[in-house]
């Protein structure tokens, strides 16, 4: 059932590496990472209305689990892999990609093999940021995406933009593809989550927890109530801000190759 945005690449074989994108791009933007990771088998994943991805009702309309939001989202994605013959993988998420997995690891917690959580975080909204979403969700429904014009000078590093104007310009173009559907559908489902610190005090799988050193939407103390959950460390990423894996490839790339040989390592 992949109706969501199915992309794999590497091996097929072994434990895989799932990638969760964050909001508003698509699977495009870990194409240089997976480029990094190309012994490893990667499935990178288009959210509901993004991409190659189905809309949103029609992905719900297919799993029929009564859910909508990012519930939806972490189900399809369940489904899709169990689809393939895949009992378990380490999941990535990176900003609304990390709520997701978030949700996975609660909803599906047999699939999580390993779990790296990526400039996100794991509470949920304030009632004035909420709002926010909700405001945007209801422009897009009509067609109007205004809250998104400001967007790409706040999820990179003001190194990335001044050093690699090309990656600016690249951002910009993909938030402007950026569907109406999945915009609209992903702001409400952002604003209705839930805080997930719970999950992770639960999770007894490898962990990471990543950070762009000049993140300006989630921020360290976020980071680091999450790698305490998990009992693990919080790895900086320098000259990075909200959206890591895209601005530094290479750099994240060891972080879950090194992730991988965890989880894949025997027991001793």
């Amino acid at each position: 059932m992949n109706d969501l945005g199915y992309h794999e690449d590497g091996p097929r074989r072994g434990i895989p590496l799932v990638l969760l994108h964050a909001f508003p791009f698509d699977h495009r933007m870990f194409t240089a990472m997976v480029d990094e990771l190309s012994d490893v088998r990667t499935i990178a994943f288009d959210a509901p209305g993004f991409a190659d991805a189905a809309t949103p009702r029609m992905v719900a309309e297919r799993i029929k689990t009564g859910a909508y939001g990012l519930e939806l989202y972490a189900d399809a994605v369940a489904a899709s892999l169990a689809d393939e013959g895949i009992e378990r993988a380490v999941i990535a998420g990176v900003s609304m990609g990390g709520y997701t997995a978030l949700a996975l690891a609660e909803r599906h917690p047999d699939l999580t093999a390993g779990l790296a959580l990526i400039d996100t975080k794991a509470s949920a909204d304030d009632d004035v940021a909420a709002e926010n979403r909700r405001t945007m969700a209801d422009e897009a429904s009509r067609g109007v995406s205004t809250g998104l014009r400001n967007m790409a000078g706040k999820v990179l590093s003001d190194k990335t933009k001044d050093e690699r104007p090309e990656m600016f310009t690249q951002v910009v173009k993909w938030i402007g593809q950026a569907p109406f559907a999945g915009i609209a559908w992903a702001q409400e489902s952002m604003a209705d989550r839930p805080a997930r610190l719970h999950v992770l005090k639960k999770l007894d799988v490898p962990a990471v927890v990543v950070r762009g050193e000049d993140d300006e939407l989630s921020s360290h103390a976020d980071h680091a109530e999450m790698a305490d959950a998990l009992g693990c460390e919080v790895q900086t990423i320098e000259g990075a801000g909200h959206l890591a894996p895209y601005e530094q490839p290479a750099a994240v790339a060891r972080v879950l190759r090194e992730l991988m040989s965890r989880v894949e390592a025997p027991a001793t």
